[in-house]
């Protein structure tokens, strides 16, 4: 609530002490999701710093993610950075990240609306970065 009320220290200080109770606890899931949801924060702040932290910690998310075999959690963090490749105008890498999403999100939900919605974004991508490059 706080991060979409746009209260990024409250929502930093919330973050941080919800990602250190799931230290403590030793929760693999609820750190990578606290570590992806940090992430998501840093990079869209804009701040240079602040982008290369949520870059970093958005890859610790996706290594405990993948220890943990939790593809959805790594569909969205491929999705979210496809996304963020695309606002940029660096269609390439955001089909290759894009594709990473959809593959994973066929894997475990392929009749799921949202992977339809996902094969129409990646497929707009396409489109995209074709026209972009003639």
């Amino acid at each position: 609530v706080q991060q979409f009320r746009d209260d990024r220290d409250a929502a930093l200080d919330s973050y941080n002490q919800a990602l250190s109770r799931f230290n403590d606890i030793g929760s693999l899931l609820g750190q990578a999701n606290l570590k992806q949801s940090l992430g998501k924060l840093y990079v869209q702040s804009g701040n240079e710093e602040a982008v290369k932290r949520g870059f970093k910690t958005l890859d610790e998310a996706m290594t405990l993610y993948q220890s943990i075999g939790d593809k959805v959690g790594q569909a969205n963090i491929y999705i979210f950075l496809s996304q963020m490749l695309a606002s940029t105008g660096q269609m390439p890498q955001a089909v290759e990240l894009g594709e990473k999403g959809l593959e994973l999100a066929l894997q475990f939900a392929p009749n799921h609306p949202s992977t339809a919605g996902l094969k129409a974004y990646v497929a707009q991508l396409k489109e995209m970065n074709h026209n972009q490059s003639k």
